[in-house]
């Protein structure tokens, strides 16, 4: 499994009824980013993995696509789900939704899935962080560019093949102090403008239950486009439960106990 992770599924410290949890980082993220969401969860007995997307290598020109996102994604389940048969619930933030979406269909628990007949393990759930969730067919790039006048974030600049953040504290993290908003910043990466050109093939969303948490902050996915993409998906039967805070667009660093704590509700419901 070609990952890094903040622990290992196979820690025997762990109880072994806590499903592992998959943190799918945001563009423009890697891992380290998400180390003190990851690290509260290992505190409740979770093991945790957050896999570094190939699209977030910071190569110009790019080198990956999203469909190597999905790819990577689909190897980390086929080694914990196929091999290994744990329990998995997905934690997706922004761009992250899209490669879930795309990427952990087939994997699903319930009993119309792997339960029904005789496998072990699963995907329990899918809990989305502000996240993307588009339908078949969607390009990510052309979704991500929709907004109120039909134009990208005036914080987002594309060149080189990638796209760069230039001013990322209001954008992401406007709600955290300014020194830990500013080594956050610092961490950032580029974004393979390939990962935004691909269209969707799957809906995990109808087939896996999920839990979308809503950031009435948020400057990068504003609250109405969140909100559109919870009713578009309860609209087609997807089994998705809404929470709400008031976090921006980084809730696993300004409210990561929150986070916790909305995690453990949608696991009490998958089980």
């Amino acid at each position: 499994m070609s990952s890094e992770s903040s622990s290992t599924p196979n820690d025997h410290s762990f109880t072994p009824t806590k499903p592992t949890i998959l943190l799918i980082s945001g563009a423009y993220h890697t891992p380290t980013h998400y180390a003190p969401l990851l690290s509260l969860l290992s505190s409740h007995g979770y093991p945790t993995l957050c896999p570094s997307l190939p699209t977030c290598n910071n190569a110009i020109p790019p080198t990956a696509r999203f469909s190597d996102d999905v790819d990577l994604i689909r190897s980390v389940l086929t080694d914990l789900v196929e091999k290994e048969g744990k329990d998995v619930v997905v934690i997706a933030h922004s761009y992250g939704g899209a490669v879930a979406v795309e990427g952990v269909g087939g994997f699903g628990k319930g009993v119309r899935q792997r339960e029904r007949r005789g496998e072990r393990g699963g995907v329990a759930g899918v809990v989305f962080l502000c996240a993307f969730v588009p339908e078949k067919c969607e390009i990510f790039g052309e979704w991500a560019r929709k907004g109120d006048v039909g134009a990208p974030p005036k914080y987002v600049v594309f060149e080189d093949g990638v796209t760069r953040i230039t001013d990322p504290i209001p954008m992401f993290y406007d709600d955290l102090d300014t020194a830990t908003a500013q080594q956050f910043s610092e961490k950032l990466v580029v974004h393979s403008l390939l990962a935004w050109a691909e269209p969707i093939t799957q809906e995990a969303w109808k087939e896996i239950p999920s839990t979308y948490l809503v950031c009435r902050n948020d400057k990068a996915i504003p609250v109405a486009r969140q909100v559109e993409m919870t009713e578009v998906a309860s609209g087609e039967g997807a089994d998705m439960v809404v929470e709400w805070c008031d976090a921006a667009h980084s809730p696993f660093a300004s409210v990561p106990g929150f986070v916790v704590e909305v995690l453990e509700r949608a696991v009490a419901r998958m089980d």
